[in-house]
């Protein structure tokens, strides 16, 4: 069983993105570090909170013993001023153009009420669990080195929110299996990608007139016409993540839009269960704000990533290069680019994830 620490900016797929690693029985969740980007970093950590609080009682109602990983604080705001500028993301920044699709709070503004007992809501809003002050790279370095006396391996590390964390771990790069959510990579797709329902859905993004400039990222409100969310919102920190980092693997944007699920599927898949109850509470924000673009999809951005983290087998073509990072200020910022003709090759890019078992995963996942 492998150990996995995860860095998030919890907004509503990172919450799913949580859900899946605490309840996987192939890896130990063994902390998680709350940064800024979908939401503030104060709401966050309440978002975290009450994430954990129900895969506590998931596993509680199995009758399982669940031992709740290490809560942290990351960063407040980007190190990159230019990002901050464009985008206001950052504890005082305030985003106004950018839609918000994670809600006011950052996890939907949820009714529980209307699916729980007051009882049980008590669950979800009570906090319990308590929060290091200890800094982050202290406690990760320990984690590095339990997870290689316990498993012979590295630890994993999934980022799921802005970079900025990763900086403060850059001596820690040969230690730690790096994932994250981020990125477009649309060229990298149109070069390599073998699988007939990602091509098949490329071509309907491309011929789409609506939707075709989503390919190349989700930031052109902030001015970022050619970048994806975590990575716009701090592009240095994601330019030293990829020219440092020694395992990095990488879910981006154009993966999640192209493996995304329909609503119809979401909404089968969450059960009555205490879990299933939560997420379908959770996610209903976002569900509305898909059918307001009129779309029929649930995006699957950080929960992807997640899954192939703690299902490996999920993914069924990869290729590997190396990235470069726009940090210029042009229209061209925050865009990546992979370079898979170079002798340096720290970056592997999952192409292509089986849609069988990312239902099953979320069926598992949903029914606790």
């Amino acid at each position: 069983m492998r150990h996995i620490w995860i860095d998030t900016d919890c907004g509503i797929d990172d919450a799913l993105a949580l859900l899946i690693a605490g309840f996987s029985p192939n890896v130990k969740l063994v902390g998680v570090s709350c940064t800024y980007g979908n939401n503030r970093r104060g709401n966050v950590e309440k978002n975290v909170h009450r994430t954990l609080n129900a895969i506590c009682e998931g596993h509680r109602r199995a009758g399982r013993h669940w031992d709740p990983p290490v809560i942290c604080r990351g960063p407040l705001d980007p190190v990159s001023s230019i990002a901050f500028q464009r985008s206001g993301k950052g504890e005082r920044g305030v985003d106004c153009r950018d839609e918000n699709w994670h809600g006011y709070d950052g996890l939907g503004d949820a009714k529980f009420s209307e699916l729980f007992s007051p009882e049980e809501v008590a669950i979800i809003e009570t906090v319990t669990l308590p929060v290091s002050e200890e800094p982050v790279p202290a406690i990760i370095e320990r984690a590095c080195k339990k997870a290689k006396e316990e498993t012979g391996q590295r630890l994993i590390v999934l980022a799921i929110g802005p970079f900025t964390s990763l900086l403060e771990l850059v001596h820690l790069r040969d230690q730690i299996d790096l994932a994250i959510m981020g990125a477009s990579f649309v060229e990298a797709f149109r070069k390599n990608a073998k699988d007939p329902a990602i091509l098949e859905n490329l071509r309907k993004f491309e011929n789409d007139p609506h939707q075709a400039d989503l390919l190349d990222g989700n930031m052109a409100p902030c001015d970022m016409p050619h970048a994806e969310h975590n990575i716009g919102c701090d592009p240095v920190a994601a330019k030293v993540m990829f020219d440092t980092y020694e395992h990095i693997t990488v879910i981006d944007w154009v993966l999640t839009l192209l493996a995304s699920i329909s609503l119809d599927d979401i909404d089968r898949l969450n059960s009555s269960s205490f879990v299933g109850r939560f997420h379908r509470c959770v996610g209903k924000h976002m569900e509305d704000m898909v059918r307001k673009h009129n779309g029929d999809y649930f995006p699957l951005c950080d929960p992807l990533a997640a899954m192939v983290c703690c299902y490996p087998d999920v993914e069924t073509q990869v290729v590997k290069g190396r990235v470069d990072t726009c940090i210029a200020n042009t229209d061209r910022f925050g865009q990546t680019v992979l370079h898979t003709d170079s002798h340096y090759t720290n970056t592997t890019l999952v192409l292509a994830v089986s849609n069988k078992k990312i239902l099953d995963i979320l069926e598992y996942t949903l029914s606790q």
